[in-house]
């Protein structure tokens, strides 16, 4: 078993940033040698994910209405700042439980 951090293929560490910026959990690929793998568990994170981006602005949506914020950007700039600590945190879970497997 190769574990969440090596290529199954050219045992590299696949390192955090090839996680989120794979289009999706399911379909990334090696930086070294370019080689197509996904998680095990990709989907299931996958649904998490929307699910949290959703939920996050939804949030957002009622926290600007309900607060009446005078500078906009504000409210965007914490969801950003949210989203890219939710990326990088699902990547620490993901390369220390799940398993990388070569997607055919």
């Amino acid at each position: 078993m190769n574990g969440g951090k090596n290529c199954p293929r050219c045992h590299e560490d696949i390192g955090v940033w090839a996680i989120p910026l794979g289009s999706y959990i399911n379909h990334l690929h090696c930086p070294h040698c370019d080689l197509g793998i996904y998680y095990e568990n990709g989907f299931i994170i996958s649904l998490l994910k929307f699910t949290l981006v959703v939920l996050g602005l939804v949030l957002l949506y009622w926290i600007d209405h309900w607060l009446d914020w005078p500078l906009e950007g504000i409210g965007l700039g914490m969801f950003l700042l949210g989203w890219v600590f939710l990326e990088w945190f699902i990547a620490q879970v993901l390369r220390e439980t799940s398993n990388l497997r070569v997607r055919h």
